[in-house]
């Protein structure tokens, strides 16, 4: 039976929806369409399930998955929607299964705080045991060790001066033998790119 894991914006969540009951909304003909009060459930293929593996991460972003089966979510400070609470620790879950049924029974939070000022990030990525975490304005290197949820030392800063303002702050990443790509949006939806830098593995 295989498993999948389900990401939404609020945290790792699965299972279904809920409708809330509401005043008709006419549709592009005019006609009043009733709003749907019922509980929609989430159709998967033949052999598949869904799970919530884990809930009130903050506002996740992007997420990664170790060859061990660990996780690692980077989480924000939305500037966009400031009443989100930011759950205190690092920006950076990491959630490890150690029963096996599916559930995230170990968590723990490192990384830059919203306590030192920070806003977290987005992107983030895995490569030889190392975790590439986009951080404000940074992209930072944590060694992890095999076997370890956690890095064991301070991280490297791999990149910094991105740019922060404007209509997309964040910067997701990806990471290959050699290179950092990371996307760069604008202000205006015009345009992004991707800069290479030379990672020196």
């Amino acid at each position: 039976m295989r498993t999948i894991m389900l990401v939404t914006a609020v945290g790792m969540v699965a299972a279904c929806s809920r409708t809330e009951r509401g005043k008709p909304t006419p549709d592009s003909t005019g006609t009043a369409t009733p709003v749907a009060t019922t509980d929609v459930s989430l159709k998967l293929p033949p052999g598949f399930t869904a799970t919530v593996f884990a809930e009130s991460l903050g506002a996740t972003r992007h997420i990664v998955a170790a060859l061990n089966n660990d996780i690692y979510v980077n989480t924000w400070r939305s500037p966009y929607d400031t009443t989100r609470r930011v759950p205190p620790g690092g920006y950076v879950v990491a959630l490890r299964d150690t029963g096996g049924d599916g559930k995230a029974d170990l968590i723990q939070r490192f990384g830059t705080t919203s306590e030192s000022g920070s806003r977290g990030g987005t992107g983030i990525a895995l490569r030889d045991g190392a975790l590439y975490v986009e951080t404000d304005s940074s992209i930072l290197r944590y060694i992890v060790p095999p076997d370890s949820l956690l890095p064991l030392q301070k991280p490297e800063v791999i990149v910094t001066g991105l740019a922060t303002a404007g209509d997309h702050p964040m910067h997701p990443i990806v990471v290959d033998a050699h290179n950092l790509f990371v996307n760069m949006g604008s202000a205006t939806n015009a345009h992004s790119f991707m800069r290479g830098s030379n990672l020196q593995m």
